[in-house]
């Protein structure tokens, strides 16, 4: 199995980046099983309220045990001594930073799941705006994002300043919670300048097939 958990601060461009590791999945040889799990069902539902960390954790944890039986059968199969052929590779979005960040919880509360990623050899691979492009970035995210984002937006600071400088620590939050579990999960930072989603993409894709 292949289990590359994605995170990065909204606009740093993980849909488009992740839309394109798809596109360029779908053309790899062999009868892979390819699983997104996207943001929807392993983090955004717990973002307008406060939980404690045993629940998103365990709630994590549910994915990461079905992943691992669904490839168990593989493993012991007559596809077993060629299971690079058609191997199950997982792409998680937002695994677990985003949760510690937005719910103060403490890094050490999600230890467990920490354990089990190392115990699947997964990688993480944080997406991170450049220094010199957050303000551009993040203010022309007005022009085609919803009214919900718009809403957002302006709930992160009285002037766009304070907002920029909400996803600056966000950003840096991102990155130390990277540091601290890399010892266990293998970590890699990518920069995403814009209009170089494909090229990023390549890089995740060059990380799940190698």
């Amino acid at each position: 199995m292949k289990l590359v958990c994605v995170d990065g601060v909204s606009a740093v461009g993980k849909s488009t980046v992740l839309a394109e590791v798809r596109k360029q999945l779908g053309s790899v040889p062999h009868q892979h099983t390819t699983i997104f799990l996207t943001e929807h069902i392993v983090e955004r539902i717990f973002e307008d309220d406060a939980f404690p960390a045993d629940q998103i954790q365990e709630h994590l944890l549910m994915y990461l045990d079905l992943i691992d039986q669904m490839e168990a059968p593989l493993r012991t199969s007559k596809f077993a001594d060629r299971m690079h052929r058609v191997d199950l590779w997982v792409i998680w979005e937002r695994s677990w930073m985003t949760h510690v960040i937005n719910q103060g919880h403490a890094k050490e509360e999600y230890t467990g799941l920490i354990d089990r990623l190392s115990e699947l050899n997964a990688e993480q691979v944080i997406l991170t705006i450049p220094e010199h492009e957050f303000e551009p970035r993040l203010v022309t995210t007005l022009d085609y994002r919803n009214d919900y984002w718009r809403e957002y937006w302006n709930s992160l600071g009285a002037t766009d300043t304070e907002r920029i400088d909400y996803f600056r620590k966000w950003q840096q939050q991102i990155l130390d919670l990277g540091t601290w579990s890399e010892q266990k999960v293998d970590t890699r930072v990518i920069e995403v300048p814009t209009r170089s989603y494909a090229q990023v993409a390549e890089q995740i894709v060059q990380l799940i097939t190698e």
